[in-house]
């Protein structure tokens, strides 16, 4: 088994080389376009009839396609979300909104952090890598109004907007989050949340199923969901 950024770079360097060790990949709506471009990855014109492609969702099968043509088959779908803990946000007197932002979550993490009950008010990603912690910034960035690059394709890092998430984040790990957050990814936090370590955590849709398994998750009767928290400025992309 391999973590994500593992996997990430072993396929990326067999793909850059030529290497043709793999047959079938792990891609995702990031690699499957310029892969697709690139001539790396085979066209999949000639799907048994079985497969009905036209039966994808729409965003999906744009996001895994170049000109119109698709070179990676989904397994799943997802979005991002907000899980948090019906009971620790009564047990304060806490309402989550129907719409949360960054700033509400950012107050509810300093109001539940409990650490002599091994409670973190809040849990994001920390661990460096595409697929890890910058999956968490860019859909933060796009609600604080960032942007990784202009209009004119040049970077945008040093903008006040990147400078305020970048703080923000920085602060809720360290003040309501885990220890040890560089090390964290979905694998490190589902296992805290399924614990009841966290009381809330903003990451992907697919851990649902998981954390409402009693079997699995000792807070599946606790947990309540959120939409992932909004535009902070009206340039924000989500729910604009």
């Amino acid at each position: 088994m391999m973590d994500d950024g593992a996997l990430r770079q072993a396929v990326l360097a067999a793909m850059n080389s030529g290497d043709a060790k793999f047959d079938v990949i792990t891609v995702g709506t990031y690699e499957a376009p310029l892969w697709g471009k690139k001539g790396w990855l085979a066209p999949l014109n000639n799907l048994p009839p079985e497969y009905d492609s036209d039966d994808l969702l729409t965003p999906v099968r744009k996001a895994l396609s170049w000109q119109q043509t698709l070179y990676a088959l989904p397994f799943y779908g997802e979005s991002s979300m907000t899980y948090y803990r019906k009971d620790l946000f009564a047990a304060k007197g806490l309402t989550m909104p129907d719409d949360p932002d960054w700033t509400d979550i950012k107050n509810f993490a300093a109001k539940l952090t409990d650490p002599q009950h091994s409670i973190y008010g809040l849990c994001l990603r920390g661990q460096p890598g595409w697929g890890d912690n910058v999956a968490l910034l860019t859909t933060m960035a796009n609600a604080y109004g960032a942007q990784w690059f202009d209009d004119r394709w040049q970077p945008t890092l040093n903008s006040p907007e990147w400078h305020e998430v970048l703080t923000d984040y920085l602060a809720m790990v360290k003040q309501d989050g885990p220890p040890d957050t560089a090390s964290n990814s979905f694998g490190q936090i589902l296992r805290l949340t399924a614990q009841g370590k966290c009381a809330m955590w903003i990451d992907s849709t697919v851990a649902a199923g998981l954390l409402i398994n009693p079997q699995i998750s000792l807070v599946a009767d606790k947990l309540a969901f959120a939409p992932a928290p909004g535009a902070l400025r009206r340039s924000g992309a989500q729910r604009d």
